[in-house]
């Protein structure tokens, strides 16, 4: 699993005790130690984010009072293209769903869910699949610079080949039309010999 001790977990709602339960669920969990950091909406949530590191998940419910999920998650995108988010509906709602997958969410999951001991097992697959996805990402870009370079390279000695061609077949028609006489094939002789 990809997590590490201070593995930082946005959870944005209304409520601050959605936070606190998250928090001691989390707690007991083995393999990660996770700081969670509460807050009503993402603007607050990215306001009280530890400066140290981007957060690994965001676990997001949708449905909030004042403030709809499915934006907050819109806002967490622009600084963070490839933060791990797990939506969180109180019953399965496939309008929010198909709007969720639009926004590239990796998991959704019904508020009962999120408060059970399944929870942590959900999170770490999210992050995995994250930071799979990164590095496919990274492994591609890596890929199309390494062909981009090669064919720079091929360019390159395409143009230096031409280049010494190109003043080797000056210098032939240079020796069969001299300056100032008349072409060879003009006055019938056999040049070169």
């Amino acid at each position: 699993m990809a997590t590490t001790p201070g593995t930082t977990l946005l959870v944005i709602d209304e409520s601050p005790e959605t936070a606190e339960s998250v928090r001691k669920t989390l707690a007991d969990y083995q393999r990660g130690q996770f700081v969670v950091v509460g807050a009503a909406d993402a603007g607050a949530a990215l306001a009280a984010l530890p400066d140290s590191a981007p957060p690994a998940l965001a676990l997001v419910f949708h449905r909030q009072g004042g403030a709809d999920g499915l934006r907050a998650v819109a806002a967490l995108r622009r600084p963070f293209p490839r933060l791990a988010v797990i939506l969180v509906t109180d019953q399965r709602d496939f309008g929010a769903l198909v709007h969720a997958m639009r926004l590239q969410v990796d998991d959704h999951i019904v508020r009962e869910e999120a408060l059970a001991s399944a929870l942590p097992r959900i999170i770490a697959a999210a992050i995995d699949r994250s930071t799979l996805a990164g590095r496919i990402e990274e492994r591609r870009k890596a890929e199309l610079f390494a062909r981009r370079k090669a064919d720079a390279v091929r360019e390159l000695i395409v143009t230096v080949c031409h280049e010494f061609n190109n003043p080797w077949r000056r210098s032939r028609s240079a020796r069969t039309s001299w300056p100032g006489s008349s072409s060879p094939r003009q006055t019938g002789s056999s040049w070169p010999p």
